[in-house]
């Protein structure tokens, strides 16, 4: 049924992906499928240079892409740039008339998590990312705790990333945030009815 979706499933990730082990390990408990033997060779030469490229994040989603292309689902995607520098690839496909919800959800999945969905983890959860992220983060600090304690919420100085995002997404949801956090969130969207917080937020979190 899924053209382009072959896998490794009796080797799995191996040593050679170095830096990443523990990173593509833990994904392969979130996700059905190893990566295939291009993947992982995307991933193995990433480990061998110390970093997951962007340039590696393109050539794995082409043949995610060309998976898609091959079982006839329409696809589409754009890259952006986050606000802490990074380089982003976003794309969206569209269940096809000729698959059921069943057969198009395991499809798409096979064709991710075999051709890229590792290499997009490892990308977005390397050493490099958390510190452009966490860097980032540091320089916007003091607004974001300045902002939270004009509203109200008690915070520590050294409060942890953690601590300080769960402590704008109370501030920001109120009653709702344990809708939006849990297992099945429901988080709504902008409205003139429900604003989302403070405007003192908003540029401080992207």
């Amino acid at each position: 049924m899924c053209t382009g979706c072959s896998t490794i499933s009796e080797k799995g990730p191996t040593p050679t992906v170095g830096p990443f082990y523990d990173i593509i390990e833990g994904l392969g408990r979130v996700y059905g499928n190893p990566p295939n033997e291009h993947q992982l060779g995307i991933l193995e030469r990433a480990g061998r240079n110390g970093q997951v490229t962007f340039n590696d994040v393109i050539e794995a989603t082409d043949s995610t892409f060309a998976c898609f292309d091959n079982n006839g689902i329409v696809n589409w995607s754009q890259w952006w740039t986050r606000p802490d520098g990074l380089p982003m690839l976003v794309y969206s496909y569209v269940q096809p008339d000729s698959m059921t919800t069943e057969q198009f959800e395991v499809v798409a999945a096979n064709c991710m998590e075999s051709n890229s969905l590792y290499v997009e983890g490892v990308y977005q959860l390397q050493p490099a990312a958390v510190e452009l992220e966490e860097a980032h983060f540091d320089e916007r600090r003091p607004l974001i705790l300045e902002c939270l304690r004009e509203n109200g919420v008690v915070i520590d100085d050294d409060a942890t990333q953690d601590e300080v995002f769960e402590a704008a997404s109370r501030l920001i949801f109120g009653d709702r945030y344990e809708d939006v956090t849990g297992e099945h969130a429901d988080i709504p969207t902008q409205t003139d009815d429900t604003p989302l917080g403070p405007d003192c937020l908003g540029p401080n979190l992207g």
